[in-house]
Order: structure tokens, then sequence, then C-alpha cells
């Protein structure tokens, strides 16, 4: 099995549609399919590691992903954009990620970077018990640096877009 990890349930939605998995746990939420665990991990890091242990302490998996919004530090990108922070990946950008406790509204890297709050916790809970080939994290671009709650909707509509780009990735062995 393959966790999916995910810190909002507009992120995580459209997967547990595509792949029909039922809920299997409330706190934290966590969903099966025939491939998939699904965790929705709450946002930032103490939600993220909170998640995560209880996950781990009770399930095994032989890869993980973390998907995710991320906000960016350049307006050249396009909003939807997806990256791989972890990997280069054919057909996919790559950009290194900082992973902070609160919304970043100014950056003062020079090269292209993303965003998020729970990225880097994920690869470091992870990396305990999987090897960093592994361990994937997939961010779409959300927003260029701006403080601002995101409608749902909107969160998801990043995802049906980038589906079937991370679909290839989930499914490989």
């Amino acid at each position: 099995m393959k966790l999916l990890h995910f810190a909002l349930l507009s992120e995580a939605i459209y997967f547990i549609e595509k792949y029909k998995a039922i809920k299997i746990n409330s706190t934290p939420k966590i969903y099966k399919s025939e491939d998939f665990y699904i965790l929705i991990g709450g946002v930032g890091k103490a939600k993220t590691k909170n998640s995560l242990e209880y996950f781990l302490a009770n399930f095994e998996v032989k890869k993980a992903f973390n998907i995710g919004i991320a906000a960016i530090n350049s307006k050249k990108i396009e909003i939807a954009e997806l990256f791989c922070t972890t990997h280069n990946l054919p057909n996919i950008k790559y950009a290194p990620l900082i992973t902070s406790t609160a919304p970043v509204t100014a950056s003062n890297q020079k090269e292209l970077t993303l965003y998020d709050m729970e990225g880097e916790i994920f690869f470091n809970i992870l990396q305990k018990k999987l090897s960093k080939e592994d361990i994937y994290i997939f961010k779409v671009v959300s927003d260029y640096l701006e403080n601002k709650i995101l409608p749902k909707d909107f969160i998801k509509s990043l995802f049906i877009k980038r589906f079937k780009e991370i679909d290839y990735y989930l499914k490989q062995d």
C-alpha cells in the first residue's frame, strides 16, 4: 500500500472520489482504497507530526506522497503548475520547498522556491521508515505568497487539473 498525505480535505477530495476510497478512521481522517491509504493530517507541523505518527504506528506502507498546495515566489509561474520537490521527474517541474510555521508573505530567495506548512515534517518523519527514493512531495501552486484563505472549490479545482499527472506517478512501483 501507498500513503497519500494531504493537509486539507479540499486537496484530497478528488483523489478520494477517483480512487473510491472509504473512510476507515475519523481522528485523524484516514480513507482506504484498493491501492492507497489517504491521510488528511491537518495544516502545520504539529498536526502533520501527530497524524503521521498515529498512521505509522497503525499501518504499513511502501511509498509515501505528500500532495498539497504551495505558494511560490515568482509570478512567472502559473497558478496550478505542478512541482515535485523531492525528485527530478520527467514532465514535472522541480523547485526547492521551504516549510514555514506561518503563511509567508515575502521572500528574499533569489531562486524559484515553493512554500508550504507540512512538507519538511512529512519528509523527516517518513524517512525514518522509508528510503528517500520512496518519499515524494508534489505541490500545486496556489498563490504568489498572498496571505488569504483560498476557497475549497478553488483548491479542489487545482487538483482536478493536475490529477492525471500526479496519478501517473502514484501508480508507479
